[in-house]
C-alpha cells in the first residue's frame, strides 16, 4: 500500500512554498509529456496511452484534490497554447475527457482498500474515452452511431489506464521509499 497525502494538507508556509513549486513542476512536466506524445505516431487517430496523466495521478495522490485539477487544467491549456489547437475541436475533447477522469478519479483516491492507483487510472481512462467521445458527438453532429466506437474505446481504457496507473503507483512507490519528504 502506497502511503501518500491524499487530502494535501498545508502545516506552514515552507511546506506551501514548496507544494507550490511542485504543483509548477507538475505542471510543467505535464505539458511537456503531452506535447511529446502527441508527436509520436499513433496507431489509430485518436489512440494514444496517455503519459500525461501519470502526473495527474501522482499529483492527486501526493498533493490532493486541488492539484491535480490544476495541473489537469495546465495539461490541456499549456498542451493547447503549445500546439496551437487552443479552442479548437480537439482541445475541447481534451477538457472533456480530463474532466471527466478527474470527477471520477478524485472520490476514487479515497478508498484505498478498494482502488489502487491501476484501478483509479483504469476507471479514469474509461471516463476520459467517455467523455470525449460524447463531445465528439456533440461536434461532429452528423456522425451517426459514433457511440458504436464505445466498447473499443473502454478496452482501450483498460490497457491504457493499467499502464498509467502502473507506472504512476511504481513511480510513487520508489518515491516513498527512497525517502522524499513531500
Amino acid at each position: 500500500m502506497i502511503d501518500t497525502n491524499v487530502v494535501g494538507a498545508t502545516v506552514s508556509g515552507v511546506a506551501s512554498a514548496k507544494k507550490l513549486a511542485r504543483l509548477g513542476v507538475f505542471g510543467g512536466l505535464a505539458i511537456a509529456v503531452s506535447v511529446l506524445e502527441s508527436l509520436v505516431p499513433q496507431p489509430l487517430p485518436w489512440a494514444r496511452i496517455g503519459f500525461a496523466n501519470i502526473v495527474i495521478l501522482i499529483a492527486l495522490y501526493l498533493d490532493g484534490t486541488l492539484a491535480a485539477i490544476v495541473v489537469g487544467v495546465l495539461k490541456v491549456l499549456g498542451g493547447a497554447l503549445v500546439m496551437g489547437s487552443g479552442f479548437s475541436p480537439a482541445f475541447w475533447l481534451a477538457l472533456s475527457g480530463t474532466t471527466a477522469s478527474l470527477i471520477v478519479m478524485i472520490p476514487l483516491v479515497h478508498l484505498p482498500r478498494w482502488f489502487s492507483p491501476i484501478g483509479v487510472a483504469i476507471v479514469g481512462a474509461a471516463a476520459f474515452n467517455t467523455a470525449q467521445l460524447f463531445m465528439a458527438g456533440m461536434i461532429l453532429v452528423g456522425i451517426p452511431n459514433l457511440f458504436v466506437l464505445l466498447p473499443i474505446m473502454l478496452i482501450i481504457s483498460v490497457f491504457s489506464g493499467g499502464i498509467i496507473g502502473w507506472l504512476a503507483g511504481w513511480i510513487l512507490h520508489r518515491l516513498v521509499k527512497l525517502g522524499h519528504s513531500f
